[in-house]
């Protein structure tokens, strides 16, 4: 085999390890709470920790509210110290993104004044589509 040959295969091997060491997301939601708004009426906020175990990166485009398919939800950041809509955040491979508080969180807007004791968080995703999460509402802390 020539040098010009066995560098071909080398490289053909070395992309094929490449691309399965990357590999899809895998994405797992945990220690999702969801705490209504004080200063504003039938709103509430959701913080969780979503990890992307797998080898390729996603990204968040989208939340709702199993229970209540009519709210809407939105994915908010901090910019500056103001609260501001995001279009997508960004979930790494093998990283985990941290929604809470002062940072980035989802915000759900039109919730009933009466809510059930657990709902369901939906998540969408560009790669790995949509991804639930049970949580309670938690009271704000005051």
């Amino acid at each position: 085999m020539s040098r010009r040959n066995v560098s071909a295969w080398l490289l053909l091997i070395t992309t094929l390890f490449n691309l399965a060491a990357c590999g899809p997301p895998k994405i797992d939601l945990k220690g999702a709470t969801i705490i209504p708004s004080e200063g504003l009426q039938n709103t509430a906020s959701a913080f969780l920790f979503i990890i992307n175990d797998g080898g390729g990166s996603d990204l968040l485009t989208g939340c709702t509210i199993q229970e209540f398919p009519q709210v809407r939800g939105q994915l908010h950041d901090y910019v500056k110290g103001k609260m501001v809509t995001v279009g997508e955040i960004p979930i790494p491979a093998g990283k985990t993104i941290h929604l809470q508080p002062g940072d980035l969180h989802l915000m759900f807007f039109g919730l009933p004044e009466t809510l059930p004791e657990e709902i369901t968080l939906v998540l969408t995703f560009a790669e790995s589509g949509q991804k639930k999460v049970r949580t309670r509402f938690v009271p704000p802390v005051r």
